[in-house]
């Protein structure tokens, strides 16, 4: 593939569960530019080098020695240049009981969680904050330095989804790679952490997690070049302390790392006060993918220029060509890759589609119910499969937009989540805001957020339409608010109401397939511009998966 050097995972999907042994069509990656080789590592484990790039770039993985658990599978590649890129992704390994008995646990206990129980003095948490800072600096060496190149960053350890607690000092214990950086700050939630400004001994995060409750937590690495430009990693990570820090020494913990990122939102006891929360007659439109098509209403759908009532859409879905996947599916129902017993809306899209309303689409629409001043909520889960690196020029948003009433104007959504291709080669995506005035359009975008590959990621967005200051756009990524915003939003176009869409949309020309997934997508009204929190929406969501 021609571009600029990169890789990317194919196979297996980050986060997934993996056993036995995976080779051919169960790992191997993707990679553009001109490669000479790609390295592939389990931890710190090299598995094989594949040297024959042109038929396919494989990983050979015996996963069964390798610990049950949560461990990190990366690929190098290298370009004819000697140039590298990386490519690194959590995997659930899960082998039935017989090869427990392997001996690789034992380096479990390695991480030093042996020393950890020194800590557990700790059941005094009062002298642990002082103390702790101290031993921090001792453990400041093991890691990498960036190396060059464009500005880069991403994390090491802990792992996205992982399990943690306790002291997590400078060291490998917290720590982000990267290339072109100066400096590196670090946070959890809202809340920083620290700033490594001395990036030639490695990037080391320092987090107390006993200050921050147990659940799902937002960790934020933001590094900076020495222009002062700026790139972020986002991972979640899932902090467990006990009440009694003594039981806490570390030998289940492993078993437990990936179960307990999925179970952490549900254990929230939210998805009932959620759903008790929110009235059945504010809901304004809500598609249910384990619901028949047949039996539902209130929105239709739009692909290869078709545009069926709900009720009118074949529980097949809506077919086209054959695609690379193997699949023909555009827009309909797939089982939920976490949990096959449930049915998720699947929103997909080849280059050579026929165009659905001038453009290149894979949405549902719902009445045009949103008015200028009134307070609404849109809340959904989405998972982008994986769509490799995208070229120069391509642009499409996914997941949810609030279109224009008047759809003569031509105007952009009032807000979306959008990627580009070229310089961040859609691997990240931005939350996208636009008001008009006097008929002209202004738009704003917020800066760059990875975009989470192959995992579910919830968004709930609070918006109110309004050219004046009374205009409102706030959104939260996985119970973490990212946008918070009060000024003008919408569109001038009175006598008409605007409406919301849920999907994929590519406005431009692109060069292959993509597909997104969604779960629980919901419009809501709120009729105080008070009554409903964040947390009501995100329980709405989980509570209907």
């Amino acid at each position: 593939m021609s571009g600029s050097l990169d890789v990317w995972f194919k196979a297996p999907l980050s986060g997934s569960t993996v056993s036995g042994l995976l080779g051919s069509s169960k790992c191997y990656v993707n990679a553009s530019g001109s490669v000479r080789s790609v390295a592939f590592t389990m931890d710190s484990s090299a598995l094989n080098t594949d040297s024959a790039p042109a038929d396919g770039m494989q990983c050979s993985l015996d996963t069964t020695k390798f610990a049950n658990g949560t461990h990190q599978l990366k690929a190098v590649v290298t370009g004819t240049d000697g140039s590298t890129k990386t490519d690194i992704i959590s995997v659930n390994v899960q082998n039935s009981a017989t090869p427990t008995p392997t001996p690789a646990p034992t380096p479990t206990p390695s991480p030093t969680p042996s020393p950890t129980p020194t800590p557990s003095p700790t059941p005094s948490p009062t002298p642990t904050p002082s103390p702790t800072p101290t031993p921090t600096s001792g453990t400041t060496t093991p890691t990498a330095a960036p190396g060059s190149g464009s500005l880069d960053v991403w994390f090491k350890s802990p792992v996205a989804g992982a399990t943690v607690k306790g002291l997590l000092n400078a060291g490998t214990s917290c720590w982000v790679n990267g290339s072109g950086v100066t400096r590196v700050a670090f946070f959890m939630d809202s809340t920083a952490l620290n700033t490594d400004t001395a990036v030639s001994d490695g990037m080391q995060c320092v987090i107390d997690t006993t200050k921050f409750s147990n659940g799902t937590h937002q960790l934020k690495a933001t590094a900076y070049d020495a222009s002062g430009n700026s790139r972020s990693d986002v991972i979640n990570v899932n902090v467990q302390n006990a009440a009694t820090v003594t039981p806490t020494p570390t030998v289940t913990p492993t078993p437990t790392v990936t179960p307990t990122p999925t179970p952490s939102p549900t254990p929230t006891p939210t998805p009932s006060s959620g759903a008790s929360t929110i009235a059945l007659a504010d809901i304004l439109g809500q598609p249910k993918a384990n619901t028949p098509f047949a039996q539902q209403s209130g929105y239709n759908g739009q692909v290869l220029g078709q545009y069926p009532a709900a009720k009118d859409i074949p529980e097949t879905g809506i077919n086209g060509t054959k695609l690379p996947n193997g699949e023909t599916l555009r827009l309909g129902k797939v089982a939920d890759p976490y949990n096959s017993a449930s049915k998720v809306f699947a929103f997909q899209l080849a280059p050579n589609d026929a165009s659905t309303s001038g453009s290149k689409r894979s949405e549902f629409e719902l009445p045009p119910t949103v008015q200028n001043g009134k307070t609404y909520w849109i809340a959904l889960s989405v998972n982008v499969q994986d769509w490799g690196t995208l070229v120069n020029g391509d642009a499409a948003l996914f997941g949810t937009q609030v279109h224009s009433g008047d759809s003569n104007k031509g105007y952009s959504p009032s807000f979306a989540l959008v990627t580009y291709g070229g310089p961040s080669g859609g691997r990240t995506f931005q939350v996208f805001r636009t008001w008009t005035t006097g008929g002209s359009q202004n738009t704003f975008k917020y800066p760059e957020i990875p975009i989470r590959f192959g995992q579910w990621t919830d968004f709930v967005f609070k918006f109110r339409h309004a050219l004046d200051g009374s205009g409102l756009l706030q959104v939260w990524m996985d119970g973490q608010q990212i946008v918070d915003y009060a000024g003008p939003i919408g569109f001038d176009t009175p006598g008409y109401s605007d409406y919301a869409k849920f999907g994929y949309y590519n406005w431009s020309s692109f060069d292959s397939s993509r597909k997104v997934l969604l779960r629980s997508p919901v419009l809501v009204q709120d009729p105080t511009g008070s009554k409903y929190q964040a947390s009501d929406l995100r329980a709405l969501v989980q509570l209907a998966q």
